[in-house]
């Protein structure tokens, strides 16, 4: 017979790190639960290898279920070889896929490991299509975490209610960038050892999904979640909602209760986008997908027609706050607060900093913001705004909140 691990990673302290902490890991899962509960439970290995963490696992736990995959024909081939000459509960599921490409859409995993490729490449002209299938199982990239951060990405929307994660990586990986992956993808995350190896620390790590983002991965009617961006108090993905693109806000909820709150009492403004579904901790609405108003406004494309057009909906959307006696608090620097679709349609978002007031500031603000630009709309459009003008005009709005348009602000 050939060389067992030929043309696959060989177990060693990492794989035994990993073995090690799953077991801990599934003890505690399993207080509480019955034996009818625990042989519904499923545990996936992405990259199996030889198989020797999950067939362990399987010895120990032969109720549960189990899958696995690996870019690797002969690690896929090794793990069956190895699963056939235990007995388990079920016939394990095992995938030449690379993460859980082999695994249908909506398949979730109480349990999800990964010994994963941590090595940086040895060469910049390395990339992972020169190097062989068991050198894939030891270098994760250029700087060693690119892998990593995808295993992560791709984890999230596969958790089963109270699922988790470990993953075993190296301190050549870069931590901190591993770090920023899980906070952008509302993760919770644990270091359960790390351990002194050479010229290395070999580190295990368990991560799980945030309170606030299990109810989003729960709802059957969401599908293609994908991390989008990250505020100051929430984590923004898109996904597919009933059939329709959207955004969806995950936050704490003293946050996401506010802006949901001011998005309902806004419900119908033109400028406020469409709410699909609001849950104590997140906001599922419409998406809009255009140009930021930056974008447009240093667009080539941009003519001065369709600027005054924006500029103008721009301030009946002030207006209208003004009117309500709502204020948005990041209409002086609005940057990525307000969007501007191909048709010209003006859409504002964020409304976790309104408050209600008595002398609402919407409208005072946005005209800083055409002062700060009064030297590019010139340059760039030919569109000469008066300073004195926005001031004048400033001052007499603040007293009496009486409307005006673009016209009235040009030199």
């Amino acid at each position: 017979m050939a060389y067992k691990y030929e043309n696959v990673y060989e177990p060693v302290e990492d794989s035994e790190l990993l073995l090690k902490h799953t077991i801990n890991e599934l003890k505690h899962f399993f207080i509480g639960k019955t034996q009818d509960q625990i042989k519904e439970l499923s545990i996936c290995e992405v990259g199996v290898g030889s198989g020797f963490v999950s067939t362990n696992l399987a010895k120990k736990f032969p109720n549960l279920n189990y899958f696995g995959s690996d870019i690797n024909p002969s690690a896929t081939d090794l793990t069956k070889l190895e699963f056939s000459q235990i007995k388990i509960n079920s016939q394990p599921n095992i995938q030449n896929k690379p993460f859980f490409d082999g695994f249908k859409s909506n398949q979730k995993f109480d349990t999800i490991i990964f010994n994963t490729p941590y090595f940086p490449f040895e060469e910049k002209s390395d990339s992972f299509e020169t190097l062989t299938l068991k050198d894939r199982a030891i270098y994760g990239g250029v700087n060693g975490y690119e892998v990593i951060n995808e295993f992560v990405e791709k984890s999230v929307t596969k958790f089963s209610k109270d699922g988790f994660a470990i993953m075993i990586f190296s301190s050549l990986s870069n931590f901190t960038e591993i770090e920023k992956v899980l906070k952008k993808n509302a993760l919770n995350y644990h270091m359960l050892e790390s351990e002194n190896s050479f010229f290395e620390k070999i580190h295990c790590l368990k991560f799980w999904p945030k309170d606030e983002l299990r109810p989003i991965l729960e709802n059957t009617e969401i599908k293609n979640l994908k991390y989008l961006s990250q505020g100051k108090h929430s984590n923004v993905f898109t996904a597919t909602f009933k059939n329709k693109t959207c955004l969806i806000k995950v936050g704490l909820e003293q946050h996401l209760q506010k802006e949901g709150f001011f998005e309902e009492k806004l419900s119908g403004e033109s400028f406020v986008p469409k709410m699909y579904e609001k849950g104590t901790t997140y906001i599922i609405r419409e998406m809009f997908t255009g140009q930021t108003i930056e974008e447009f406004i240093n667009n080539q494309n941009t003519t001065i027609k369709e600027l005054i057009i924006v500029l103008n909906d721009i301030l009946k959307a002030c207006f209208k706050l003004d009117e309500l006696k709502i204020t948005k608090f990041e209409m002086t620097n609005p940057y990525k607060h307000i969007y501007i679709e191909n048709d010209l349609h003006v859409g504002f978002i964020d409304f976790e900093r309104c408050i209600f007031t008595d002398i609402p500031k919407n409208t005072t603000q946005i005209l800083q913001y055409f002062r700060r630009n009064i030297p590019l709309f010139q340059k760039q459009f030919n569109l000469i705004l008066s300073n004195d003008k926005i001031l004048e005009i400033g001052r007499k709005y603040r007293l009496d909140l009486t409307p005006f348009t673009l016209m009235d602000l040009i030199e």
